[in-house]
């Protein structure tokens, strides 16, 4: 069956990242809650006759706080912990004043304590001066990646007392799944692969670090995985519903068994951390660059051949007395200490690969 999406969860996702519920020490000097965020969604509308679910901004408006405080009541979690979600929409269809007005709300100091959400479409997309926007909440894909690109750009300016911008994705596993079977079979990961795309195609040092992960496992200042939830229910096992007591066990001269159920092993809950670590793998397969280390070698390589002929070519030169002179005195002590079978080349090489990994 396909997972349908549920609102519910993805808001209660969102308001965790929000509040940094859940993070881990990495993100030290900057803990506070967030104070503005925009929020992206499918459709303005919220619609009943539409064969697939699209998330309508107006209606993530109108119950993100309620959801939220429902979540909070039944957590019973610490007042100091509430941090409360106030939400609005704005769309292309209102005039200029209107969404100034909105703009504005957006912009204003609020109190420690709350968090301003701004919902739409497409109208927050670009053109949109906000420095202070702390997180941007994609809830489904956008149409292209260049939307994302100009969305994310929304949070990646500078701003008094800001340390980092951050880009939230809600997404939801259904109970009983395996992390691999979900992040596989479901659209709803595709916002996740999307988004990683168009950032790694924007910043070269996100894309270095997707690379990394398979050697490094996971990079929490620079992504992390939040759960609503410490452990997913596997879902229980249907029965067959069988009422012939003759296609129950028995043996001859015994009354048959009736079997109504169908009694199966205990099933551990999923971890949070599985579905974490499935989340990575995936990442680098979905966003990944399969080559990177052979490219990476090549570049090196390259890399090394342009200092080895730019070497040759300064000893080579009459005019460069001092820098042979140099060089002599660098290989005569080379060959005194290491191997007084040292040719030219040999140190001209070493040079070139020291030239390189002395940044490291």
């Amino acid at each position: 069956n396909q997972l349908k999406v549920d609102d519910a969860a993805k808001i209660i996702g969102c308001w965790k990242a929000l509040a940094k519920q859940g993070l881990t020490d990495e993100l030290n000097g900057d803990a506070n809650p967030m104070k503005r965020a925009v929020a992206f969604c499918q459709v303005i509308e919220p619609s009943t006759k539409a064969r697939t679910h699209k998330v309508s901004s107006k209606n993530i408006a109108g119950i993100f706080q309620k959801v939220v405080e429902t979540y909070q009541d039944k957590e019973n979690l610490d007042p100091a912990a509430r941090l409360t979600c106030q939400a609005e929409h704005v769309d292309g269809g209102m005039n200029a004043s209107q969404k100034e007005e909105k703009i504005d709300w957006l912009k204003a100091e609020t109190e420690d304590g709350i968090c301003r959400v701004l919902s739409n479409v497409r109208c927050l997309s670009e053109g949109v001066d906000v420095p202070a926007l702390d997180a941007v909440l994609f809830l489904t894909p956008r149409n292209s990646q260049i939307d994302v690109v100009q969305s994310v750009g929304r949070v990646m300016r500078n701003a008094p007392g800001k340390n980092r911008g951050y880009v939230i994705l809600p997404v939801v596993i259904p109970a009983g799944k395996e992390p691999h079977e979900a992040l596989n079979d479901n659209k709803t990961f595709a916002v996740v692969w999307q988004v990683l795309n168009a950032l790694r195609s924007h910043d070269d040092r996100f894309d270095a670090m997707v690379n990394k992960l398979d050697l490094i496992g996971k990079d929490p200042s620079k992504m992390e995985v939040i759960a609503i939830t410490d452990k997913i229910q596997p879902k229980a096992p249907r029965t067959n519903g069988n009422n012939n007591p003759g296609k129950g066990t028995y043996a001859i001269g015994l009354q048959a068994k009736r079997i109504d159920k169908i009694e199966a092993q205990g099933e551990l809950a999923i971890e949070i951390g599985e579905i974490e670590r499935a989340i990575y793998a995936k990442l680098v397969q979905k966003v990944g660059n399969r080559h990177h280390w052979e490219d990476w070698a090549n570049d090196i390589a390259k890399i090394a051949q342009t200092h080895i002929t730019r070497i040759t070519t300064i000893l080579e030169s009459p005019e460069n007395k001092a820098e042979r002179a140099a060089f002599d005195r660098f290989a005569a002590d080379l060959r005194a200490d290491l191997n007084d079978s040292l040719g030219e080349r040999d140190i001209i090489e070493m040079l070139a690969q020291h030239v390189i990994t002395r940044p490291v």
